[in-house]
């Protein structure tokens, strides 16, 4: 499937997406969402699949929202939350926070906020004093294969680390209707 796909794209001069979709209400296939599929290689070939040009991989979660919303009004407003840096980390959150702020940096386009604080409460009270149409996460992530659930490096009010989960990150934005992307960038 795949040789004939690249063949039907080369073809028309297109690349080819590979999308993965699997569910989260399958546990035992729910530990596979923790795989590195961008780090897919094709043995025969002698090549990483994500390094090509022309393919990109892309994990795709069924949610069932509409796809058929508006466009955004300008400016674009965007929410960064750094999240906890762990003790050891090689992250430097500071350095993403650059490169976010630099790419998105035409003058009246897009307005960046960052969330002072890393907590569930900072975030809820930033959401409701502001509407935002992308939330950017930068930070620690686990994975609980065994729940099938993932986690983010957050902090609690007294200043340590809290894993906060994706239900209860889902809690907070759940009614957020100007929210249309999140991306959370986070290992594991």
């Amino acid at each position: 499937l795949y040789q004939r796909s690249l063949g039907q794209v080369a073809e028309r001069g297109r690349g080819l997406r590979i999308r993965i979709e699997m569910g989260l209400g399958n546990s035992a296939l729910a530990r596979l969402h923790a795989v590195p599929w961008e780090y897919l290689y094709l043995a025969d070939d002698g090549h990483f699949l994500a390094l090509g040009q022309e393919t990109s991989i892309v994990r795709y979660l069924s949610l069932g929202l509409p796809g058929d919303r508006p466009p955004v009004p300008s400016p674009l407003s965007i929410l960064v939350i750094a999240g906890e840096a762990l003790a050891g980390s090689d992250l430097d959150l500071a350095q993403e926070r650059r490169e976010l702020e630099r790419a998105w940096s035409e003058p009246g386009e897009v307005h960046i906020d960052v969330l002072p604080e890393c907590t569930l409460n900072a975030l809820r009270e930033q959401l409701l004093a502001r509407e935002y149409h992308a939330l950017h996460f930068m930070g620690h992530g686990g994975f609980d294969a065994a729940a099938g659930e993932g986690a983010l490096a957050f902090r609690d009010e007294a200043g340590r680390r809290a894993w906060v989960s994706g239900a209860d990150l889902t809690e907070q934005l759940r009614d957020r209707s100007s929210l249309l992307l999140v991306c959370l960038n986070a290992c594991k």
